[in-house]
């Protein structure tokens, strides 16, 4: 039977919404004190009425025309993009509901609202189409980093037909030789000496990149070498000139594609381009690493949507097929397919509206520090938090990315395995939902990306302060000892994490010390330990490659660790048996995995790296 409210039918979902979330705090921090004293119960309410209307929308109008927007595709007629019909219908839907920027100030035509509520509508989105998903997103993400950094004229110019959805736009950073190396760019930036600039060079990848707007990330400083000298510029696609409407870039055919195929991916051609400085000279990477976090949080959510749509689908179908006597999702190897898949979801729901509420928490935190009232010591204390706040967004913003594309192309692909020989066909959808997962895994920074990015961040944290790393592992080992049943099996994840991250900074520490064996020059264990991350370059990246291999093993434990400990704490916190139950199974199910992959790394298998070494003397 077809979901009559995508919202008030997913009972994980109104879990978060009512016992995991603390609006106190979220609405708190996004409360304009313009508007009078806040009332937390009031705002609730508003934020659960909007998603019951998205919910519905989605529901009743969204989902039905998903697979026609698949079917139908991108065209490219008389040199123009022609969108879905199904999907113009979606957006304008969007566009009457005003849900296009709704983490926008009001005063800009958005409304204000939390991340995490922004987030969840684009959950219920992402489940019901994630094409439509991601069109909607550059109405607001282009809006936002105009808010944040461009000037008061081109914001009250461009951010409310954005948010109005009377225009689009695309961020464009992908290069034909710069995708996951974003410092190899060449695109290029020239003053024109009149207030605007000149752009020349070549973009690919471009998710809608026919909008009316694309920021553009360039190369201001001919002389600059990677992420140095970048800039962003403002391009409008179309411009006046002589009292006529030309054209300011150009735009190739869209790619015919596997994934997302509703969603016009295309490339940008700019020659001599006019174009508007966003911010200061030089910042352009500054500038989009917040779009980047943001957009890698979102695709996890697209990922979680998908993960959602096709368990959906499995489960209604397994408690509907009969086979041996009974209905399939009462054999052991279906049932067994189908509680991994719940538990899943569930883990990465706890991760990523863990991950929006702390972002939410930041805004207050930010809002505070504005304050001209506060002493020293208050604003030391608030620092403080606050920086310990954007260290565990960083954890697990590339953790949410990697985990739930990952976990999306497994679980749409048992679903399809659910349905046998019917999941290959069009008419039960799972095929499509397999399809749309694939590219989770791909944009905005692939997979392996993200693992190497996770890895980074937690080898730098722990060899900048090995002592408090030392400190902390002993800690873990005593809670370990102290605890039992799945409360022991979580420190014992922690603990086989940090393990693995010492083994793994040892073994770079041993190849650093025999390679100066070598060169006839000694190095001493506490000399390295004393030098911390500093000892290592990023010209050095030799002595790191066994920790390089094993990215994708840590960020796989450190997703569980975290799925397992958030589970767990809602769990505490609910009293409530179905959580408990849930916590259990997944931290049971999770546990071994963990050692089994913390055995992994400390295990020495170097068989890779030689294949490497054995291929690179042969090419």
């Amino acid at each position: 039977m077809p979901s009559k409210n995508l919202f008030t039918e997913n009972e994980d979902l109104q879990f978060h919404f009512h016992h995991g979330v603390d609006w106190s705090q979220v609405a708190a921090a996004w409360h304009d004190p313009a508007e009078g004293t806040l009332n937390v119960e009031e705002a609730r309410r508003e934020y659960e009425q909007a998603l019951q209307v998205v919910g519905e929308f989605c529901s009743k109008e969204v989902a039905p025309r998903a697979a026609e927007i698949d079917h139908d595709g991108v065209r490219w007629e008389s040199g123009e993009i022609v969108l879905p019909p199904g999907l113009v219908k979606n957006i304008d839907g969007a566009k009457q509901l005003g849900i296009l920027a709704v983490s926008l100030p009001k005063d800009l035509g958005g409304w204000n609202f939390p991340y995490t509520v922004n987030a969840m509508i684009v959950e219920l989105i992402s489940t019901a189409c994630p094409n439509t998903l991601s069109l909607l997103a550059f109405f607001q993400s282009p809006a936002l980093m105009l808010h944040r950094f461009a000037s008061e004229e081109i914001q009250k110019k461009y951010i409310p037909p954005l948010a109005r959805g009377e225009i689009s736009g695309s961020v464009a950073m992908t290069e034909p030789e710069a995708g996951s190396d974003v410092g190899a760019l060449t695109t290029a930036a020239v003053d024109a000496g009149d207030g605007t600039w000149r752009v020349h060079g070549r973009k690919q990848f471009i998710t809608n990149g026919c909008g009316d707007i694309a920021l553009v990330l360039t190369r201001t400083d001919p002389q600059s070498q990677g992420l140095d000298g970048l800039s962003m510029h403002l391009v409008p696609r179309f411009i006046e000139r002589d009292g006529k409407r030309v054209k300011n870039f150009d735009i190739g055919k869209p790619e015919h594609k596997l994934s997302v195929r509703g969603s016009p991916t295309l490339e940008q051609y700019f020659d001599n381009s006019i174009a508007y400085l966003i911010g200061e000279p030089g910042q352009g990477w500054h500038y989009i690493l917040s779009f980047m976090n943001e957009a890698r949080v979102a695709v996890g959510i697209q990922a979680l949507g998908i993960c959602q749509a096709a368990f959906d689908k499995a489960r209604t179908y397994a408690h509907q097929r009969r086979q041996l006597g009974k209905i399939i999702a009462h054999h052991e190897l279906v049932g067994d397919m189908l509680l991994d898949m719940e538990l899943e979801i569930a883990g990465l729901r706890a991760m990523i509206y863990d991950a929006t509420q702390t972002q939410d928490r930041m805004v207050g935190l930010e809002h505070v520090l504005a304050e001209e009232n506060l002493s020293d010591d208050e604003q030391l204390k608030i620092r403080r938090l606050l920086k310990r706040m954007e260290r565990y967004a960083r954890e697990l913003t590339p953790l949410i990315k990697y985990w739930a594309a990952e976990k999306a192309v497994e679980i749409t692909r048992k679903a399809l395995q659910i349905h046998g020989g019917y999941g290959i066909f069009e008419a039960y959808e799972v095929e499509r939902h397999l399809r749309n997962s694939i590219i989770t895994a791909i944009y905005e920074g692939t997979s392996q990306i993200q693992s190497l990015m996770s890895l980074k961040d937690q080898m730098n944290w722990a060899m900048s302060r090995p002592q408090a790393f030392l400190k902390k592992r002993l800690a873990v080992k005593g809670a370990k000892t102290r605890s039992s049943g799945v409360d022991k099996m979580v420190f014992s994840m922690r603990d086989q994490i940090s393990s693995s991250i010492q083994h793994l900074i040892l073994d770079m520490i041993q190849q650093k010390r025999q390679e100066a064996r070598s060169e006839g020059k000694s190095l001493s264990w506490l000399q390295l330990v004393r030098q911390g991350k500093s000892a290592f370059s990023r010209e050095d990246l030799k002595h790191f490659s066994y920790a390089l291999l094993n990215a994708e093993h840590l960020s796989t434990m450190l997703s569980h660790y975290h799925s397992a400990r958030l589970l767990k704490r809602h769990a505490d916190q609910s009293q409530d048996e179905y959580r408990t139950t849930l916590a259990a199974r997944y931290i049971q199910r999770r546990a071994p995995v963990v050692e089994f992959l913390a055995d992994r790394i400390r295990s020495g298998d170097r068989s890779t790296l030689e294949f490497i070494r054995e291929d690179e003397k042969n090419h």
